[in-house]
């Protein structure tokens, strides 16, 4: 009898040290391939046995995490956020000029999170006795969400889409931006950087500034909207105490640049280290590619109709009279571009599995992250037409880098189209860099997903990990240039040549009478 006691409480605290901790997943932007990415991070500490509430204002798509019983999933549905509106939406950004298009996108994301605060089950949420351990907010222009997690009283990480911790993810862990060296991600330049680069570059950080000095006015007024002052922490005091910010790079990609501590890097936790098995129609097309295939899918927030009618049909012309297969994703099999014995139309692709197939020789692109790194991955170069938001910007270090051609969908031609397809697959300059690029990103010593388990439930152990805080976090601009050490240092000096210069001239009043004696 004491043998079976002594076994069930064995089992007891066996099944208590076992016990996941409450994580809270806040991922509002409403881009699909954003969700992909935090879903990706978090399904992580499902598989690891946590429990897990996740706030999306879109559907999730279909992951494992819909069967886990450890897993709750809270919909922030509203008009605005309903799939025929937000197609209209991004079909509208599609249209837009470069600068504009870029402002529209933040515009349009921003007021889509807002709004999802504003929904019923959002205020139930906050009414509910939860108590959680870790908050993830998946980062968007969203910095007002912070006060969720002061709401809970718990540690917030920041999980990232994509490039260095810079600018306000930089400021919140206090990562140096280092200007002089580290180019800003809108440009699209690369290390070294000359000193017309440089000029730019200081330029373009100046008005980053002053635009992050608006953004944070209207975050504070966003944050003071759901949160009031008497009841929570300013936003400024929770920017401040970010415990880390799971960046979706890798250094591979470069810049070259210092991180503190708190920045750990999660390039490519979206993509799956074993290949999937094809569904049969998409692996008897591929598998019989025997000149080769080319995969195009403009991702999974745009579709390809957005572009003009005239647009499509130039690309298919193109497309349908090469030798290799195409791999098209479309969102409407009743209305195709066409018809050929080349061309694959499919609704959904399992898009890291294709880009793995040993006959896909190009990727056709809108250019949007998580598809460039795939990409990447895979060694697969890429020509990109970049619709809207860092598609553009991403297009560009494409191009610097060669591992593709960017083309613009509202001037292109047919005779550019068929020039530039033709270039990237029969120049090997393109394939090489990419597969050389692929090696670098692939060589880790832990892959993603170990890292971001590992330093997630560090921060749990941890009780927030403030330790890794830099103090930077706490000093302003003043102190953090060492200004006031400067003007202190200049003023010492000044006054130290004022005395100089003081001594010097009573000991000349004084020496000169004697001088004019001693001659007399």
């Amino acid at each position: 009898m004491r043998s079976i006691l002594w076994i069930l409480l064995c089992l007891t605290i066996l099944s208590a040290n076992v016990q996941g901790e409450n994580i809270l997943g806040v991922f509002t932007s409403p881009g699909k391939s954003h969700l992909i990415i935090f879903m990706s991070t978090i399904q992580t500490m499902i598989e690891r046995g946590h429990n897990v509430t996740v706030l999306t204002t879109i559907p999730i798509p279909n992951m494992k995490a819909n069967d886990s019983k450890t897993f709750r999933h809270i919909h922030l549905s509203s008009l605005d956020l309903q799939p025929s509106e937000m197609s209209k939406q991004i079909s509208a950004l599609v249209q837009e000029t470069n600068f504009n298009n870029f402002v529209k996108t933040m515009q349009v994301m921003a007021n889509l999170q807002r709004n999802a605060l504003r929904t019923e089950k959002f205020k139930q949420f906050l009414q509910e006795n939860n108590t959680f351990d870790l908050m993830l907010l998946g980062y968007f222009g969203n910095d007002y969400l912070l006060g969720i997690g002061a709401h809970f009283e718990c540690p917030v990480a920041l999980i990232t889409l994509g490039g260095p911790a810079m600018g306000p993810i930089g400021k919140f862990i206090g990562n140096p931006d280092e200007i002089s060296y580290v180019p800003s991600p809108v440009l699209g330049i690369q290390q070294p950087m000359n000193f017309l680069n440089r000029t730019k570059n200081f330029i373009i950080n100046i008005v980053q500034t002053i635009a992050q000095h608006y953004l944070d006015y209207l975050m504070n007024g966003f944050y003071e909207e759901h949160f009031p002052k008497d009841k929570y922490p300013p936003l400024s005091s929770l920017q401040q105490n970010v415990s880390i910010v799971l960046s979706n790079h890798h250094f591979s990609e470069g810049p070259i640049r210092p991180d503190v501590p708190a920045v750990v890097e999660i390039g490519g936790i979206q993509i799956n280290d074993k290949i999937s098995k094809l569904p049969d129609h998409l692996s008897k097309f591929l598998d019989n590619a025997k000149n080769g295939a080319i995969f195009f899918s403009l991702g999974s927030t745009a579709k390809s109709s957005d572009l003009s009618p005239e647009t499509i049909k130039l690309f298919f012309n193109v497309l349908s009279k090469l030798p290799q297969k195409i791999l098209w994703k479309w969102d409407d099999d009743e209305k195709t571009p066409g018809k050929s014995d080349n061309i694959l139309f499919d609704k959904w692709l399992p898009q890291n599995d294709v880009l793995a197939h040993k006959h896909i020789q190009l990727f056709i692109t809108h250019g949007g992250k998580g598809s460039v790194v795939e990409s990447q991955y895979h060694g697969v170069p890429m020509v990109v037409i970049p619709l809207f938001g860092d598609q553009t910007f991403n297009a560009k270090e494409i191009e610097e880098k060669m591992y593709g051609i960017s083309i613009n969908h509202k001037t292109v031609t047919g005779e550019e189209f068929e020039k530039v397809v033709n270039e990237v697959l029969r120049n090997k300059k393109y394939l090489t860099n990419v597969k050389l690029f692929s090696e670098l990103y692939q060589d880790r010593p832990i892959t993603a997903k170990e890292n971001a388990v590992f330093w997630m439930e560090y921060v749990i152990r941890h009780k927030g990990a403030h330790h890794l805080q830099s103090p930077a976090v706490h000093m302003n601009f003043v102190q953090l240039h060492n200004l006031d050490v400067i003007v202190v240092v200049v003023l010492l000096l000044l006054l130290l040549k004022l005395v100089i210069w003081k001594v010097f001239s009573c000991s000349w009043s004084y020496c000169k009478p004697k001088e004019k004696s001693k001659i007399q």
